[in-house]
């Protein structure tokens, strides 16, 4: 237990550290205060999870007590999202689920340009997303419990090309 505690000890003084830094170099290149709002909220988040890696962790685990903890840890988000009531194999649920990394942004923010390949799957927690097309024109939205992924970018692309003609 003692060995546990000074980890535990050393990864949160590791984070402040770093958080320090972050801060020194923020305040150095005059980044703007919500600009750097988001690079706290971003790095923080990346730097706490990065302490253990939790695969290794639950890579231990029997199935069902994996399933639990990824249930308990990420439930209300794997609820709140309509694709994922579709997939049966709880499994591969839960391997789906262990990659998820948070992303904080502020408004205006571009998560992807229209050119970018979209290998990431975003899931809407909190406010709501507008998909743009070249010309600035809001041409869908996502809200919470949305998920955003390349092939919905694509034919939400479609739908809206289909309407105007």
């Amino acid at each position: 237990i003692s060995s546990v505690f000074a980890t535990g000890t050393a990864q949160e003084k590791k984070l402040q550290e770093k958080m320090i830094q972050l801060h020194d170099y923020l305040n150095l290149r005059k980044i703007p205060m919500e600009l750097s709002r988001i690079i706290r909220l971003q790095c923080m988040h990346k730097w706490k999870n990065s302490v253990f890696s939790e695969e290794e962790i639950l890579d231990d685990f029997m199935p069902q007590t994996r399933r639990e903890v990824v249930e308990h840890i990420l439930g209300e988000v794997i609820n709140q999202v309509a694709m994922f009531k579709y997939i049966a194999n709880t499994d591969f649920l839960t391997e789906i689920t262990l990659k998820f990394r948070p992303v904080a942004t502020g408004n205006q923010s571009m998560l992807q340009e229209i050119d970018d390949p979209a290998p990431d799957l975003f899931v809407v927690l909190r406010g709501t997303v507008h998909l743009i097309d070249e010309e600035g024109k809001v041409i869908g939205q996502a809200t919470r419990g949305t998920a955003i992924y390349e092939n919905e970018l694509l034919s939400s692309l479609g739908e809206a090309e289909e309407e105007d003609t």
